[in-house]
């Protein structure tokens, strides 16, 4: 797991909930120090992630969805009271987030919010209107016959910034864009059933946009092509890590509060 200043990021498989390992990057140390008092550089921590293999065990499952675990519970002082994340996957920025470093300083960010597709217009007295909903996509990594389609690899990104606060804005989910060549897809899930629990926000962020406070480069390859690019041996067992307690925690928490949000709405369905 990447861990910069005490902060921590982790790609995270459907599969059991193991975790995908990370290898130095061939061209990079391990972890990049880099001063602050440099216009336009910044500290970076890149790692090799290997995706789905024909032998392995992830390879009997169509498209294994994966989702990123962030912990920033360590982070040195002095702690930022906000800390922003920006999901780039291969240079297109994918979501946002942001968490408050003691009231909520873990958790998993397992989908990105859209501007609903053409297939969800409505036709209403032989007029088509545009669905102003938000709509769902979770992350896959995508397998076609069994083989990975990013033999070549791709990149993920996540730039972090310090923030001192936030404030409330008007929702402005982004145009989808597919990235099917890269290995990645992110099929639709449906549109929220309320709108309103997306919540977007205007950071006021400590870090310059252009100079975040650190960046994790996660660059994903199929197990073959890390063996031949000799990242790895070809002994290298091809599995998954397990988990930890504190993920396992978290993913518990996260079913209980959908089984319990489930039940209030069928107990309000029923008045």
């Amino acid at each position: 797991m990447p861990v910069y200043q005490g902060i921590k990021l982790s790609i995270v498989s459907q599969l059991e909930l193991r975790i995908h390992p990370e290898f130095p990057h061939p061209e990079s140390s391990q972890f990049t120090y880099r001063t602050r008092n440099v216009i336009d550089e910044t500290s970076v921590s890149s790692f090799v992630t290997p995706t789905i293999a024909p032998d392995s065990k992830a390879d009997r499952i169509l498209g294994a969805r994966f989702w990123l675990r962030y912990d920033i519970t360590e982070a040195r002082e002095p702690k930022s009271p906000w800390y922003y994340f920006k999901l780039f996957m291969n240079g297109r920025h994918v979501t946002s987030w942001g968490t408050h470093s003691i009231l909520k300083p873990s958790g998993q960010v397992m989908r990105a919010l859209y501007d609903p597709t053409s297939r969800w217009n409505y036709k209403c007295d032989e007029t088509i209107y545009k669905n102003c909903g938000t709509e769902m996509r979770p992350f896959y990594f995508s397998n076609i016959n069994g083989r990975s389609v990013a033999d070549d690899g791709g990149l993920i990104e996540v730039r972090v910034f310090r923030a001192k606060g936030r404030r409330k804005s008007l929702p402005t989910p982004a145009e989808f864009k597919p990235q099917d060549q890269y290995g990645l897809v992110m099929p639709s899930t449906g549109l929220m059933d309320d709108p309103k629990e997306a919540k977007f926000y205007y950071w006021l962020l400590i870090d310059p946009t252009n100079n975040p406070f650190t960046t994790f480069k996660f660059h994903y390859r199929s197990w073959d092509n890390l063996s031949s690019l000799n990242l790895i041996p070809t002994s290298h067992p091809r599995t998954l890590l397990f988990p930890s307690p504190s993920l396992l925690s978290l993913n518990c928490q996260s079913n209980k509060a959908h089984q319990k949000k489930a039940a209030a709405k069928r107990s309000e369905s029923k008045r």
